[in-house]
């Protein structure tokens, strides 16, 4: 499933997909992304990505963007994210 999502500085879009049991969550702005545990976000950062785990568990876009970020990598970090943001004030930092 994807949905739009409107944020301050623009429109993220989020999705869902359903793993068989368990939904595999995450919200991009094009520039940047937040997503639930199933990502590797350090790994992103070797492409210049900036990538934020959110705390678990979650099951919703509603639920990572209500979330506080879990792991953010050196990338995200450079825009000013920091863990004590939540999905959404993350995504706004990423336009």
């Amino acid at each position: 499933m994807e949905t739009s999502i409107k944020l301050d500085n623009g429109t993220a879009r989020g999705y869902a997909i359903d793993a068989g049991g368990v939904n595999i969550l995450f919200a991009t702005t094009g520039k940047g992304m937040i997503a639930c545990g199933a990502f590797n976000v350090a790994a992103l950062a070797k492409f210049n990505y900036p990538a934020v785990r959110v705390q678990s568990p979650v099951k919703t876009i509603d639920d990572i963007l209500a979330a506080k970020a879990a792991e953010i990598n050196p990338v995200a970090a450079q825009l000013g994210i920091t863990t004590e943001m939540t999905g959404r004030e993350c995504l706004e930092l990423m336009f």
